[in-house]
């Protein structure tokens, strides 16, 4: 794999959010990294998002 290769395979494998937060792709995973630092706690998203009434109504 040459230089510019592995350089786009990084970029793939490592999402910068901002200043403090990056996510990574180790494995299967993604990472999170706040200023430098693996985060474990909380690692889910909940999202609520309202179904309309006539979506309701057809099942």
């Amino acid at each position: 794999m040459n230089l510019s290769n592995e350089k786009s395979q990084k970029s793939l494998q490592e999402f910068k959010v901002n200043d403090f937060i990056t996510l990574k792709l180790e494995g299967n995973n993604t990472v999170i990294y706040v200023d430098g630092k693996e985060f474990n706690h909380c690692k889910y998203l909940l999202l609520k998002i309202p179904i309309d009434e006539k979506l309701k109504n057809l099942g």
